[in-house]
C-alpha cells in the first residue's frame, strides 16, 4: 500500500503518533518518522527517523532535530505547541527535498502567521491571541494553554469563545470540556457565543461560582463594547461561523479581514 501520490521514489513523512496506527507500518514507500524527544541526546537516531524538541520562550519558539548524527536548532516567533510540531514536520520535508538549513531558517525567521490565525499580536499594551478561522477540541485546548502561558500574571484576561462547529452527536460534550478547561481568575471575564454555549458555561460552573464572570451573547455587540475598556490579556477563538474578528474593527485601524 502506497499513500496517495507517493512515488515509489518518494517518501512518506508523519509523525510517531501516526506510525501508532499499524497501516502506516505497513507503507511500501520509504518512511520518516518524526518523533518528540523532551531532550535531544547524542548519538544515531534510529533509521528512518527524526528527533526534535520544543522549547518555547516569551517571544519565540526554538525546534531543535536531529537525524543522520547531526543536528540543528531552528528559530522563529513564538507560536502555540501544535504549531510548532507542524512546523517540526514542515522543516523535515523542507530539508529531504534538499532546502538548505540555512535558507529554511532564513524563511522562518520572516515567517507570521496569517491574520487571526493563531496570532499573538500586542494592542495598545495589551496581549492579543487572534484565531477567529476554526475551532475544535484539540486546537482550542492548544491555543489557550498557550495564552495562558504567555498572558501578564498580573493583568485580568477577557475569553472570546466561540462555539466548535461540526463535533456531530458528542459536541455538548466536547463543550463541556472546554468549560471546564478554563481557570478563571478573579478579574476575568468570559463571552461566550454560539449553539453550546450553555454546555461550555455549564462546565465552568462545574468547577465554581463563576457566574459573575460569564455572560452567554447573541450578538458581538456586548463583546465590543466590554473590549472597548479592557486593558488585560484578551483571548479570542471560535468557529469561522461567528465572525469573531468584528469584535476588533472597532478597536484598531489594522486590517484584521481576510
Amino acid at each position: 500500500m502506497l499513500p496517495a501520490k507517493t512515488r515509489t521514489d518518494g517518501v512518506a513523512i508523519f509523525p510517531q503518533s501516526v506510525a501508532e496506527f499499524q497501516p502506516f507500518r505497513e507503507l511500501s514507500a520509504q518512511t520518516l518518522v518524526v518523533e518528540r524527544v523532551e531532550i535531544l541526546r547524542s548519538g544515531e537516531p534510529a533509521k528512518n527517523r527524526v528527533y526534535f524538541s520544543i522549547v518555547h520562550r516569551a517571544e519565540s519558539t526554538a525546534i531543535k532535530l536531529a537525524s543522520n548524527g547531526q543536528s540543528r536548532e531552528y528559530v522563529f516567533r513564538r507560536v502555540s505547541d501544535g504549531m510548532a510540531q507542524n512546523a517540526a514536520l514542515a522543516i523535515v520535508a523542507a530539508r529531504w527535498l534538499g532546502v538548505t538549513g540555512d535558507l529554511v531558517q532564513a524563511r522562518l525567521a520572516n515567517w507570521k502567521p496569517g491574520k487571526l490565525r493563531g496570532e499573538i499580536r500586542w494592542l495598545d499594551g495589551r496581549l492579543l491571541y487572534l484565531d477567529c478561522y476554526n475551532a475544535n477540541p484539540a486546537s482550542m485546548a492548544d491555543a489557550l494553554a498557550t495564552f495562558e502561558s504567555i498572558a501578564p500574571s498580573r493583568e485580568p484576561r477577557l475569553f472570546v469563545i466561540g462555539c466548535m462547529e461540526e463535533l456531530g452527536q458528542d459536541s455538548a460534550a466536547h463543550h463541556q470540556a472546554l468549560g471546564r478547561s478554563l481557570t478563571l481568575r478573579e478579574d476575568d471575564q468570559l463571552f461566550v457565543i454560539g449553539t453550546h454555549a450553555h454546555d461550555v458555561c455549564a462546565g465552568v460552573l462545574q468547577k465554581g461560582d463563576f457566574t459573575r464572570q460569564i455572560q452567554i451573547v447573541s450578538t458581538l455587540e456586548p463583546v465590543s463594547a466590554a473590549l472597548s475598556d479592557w486593558r488585560g490579556a484578551v483571548f479570542v477563538k471560535g468557529s469561522r461561523r461567528y465572525q469573531l474578528e468584528k469584535i476588533l474593527e472597532v478597536q484598531t485601524s489594522l486590517p484584521l479581514s481576510c
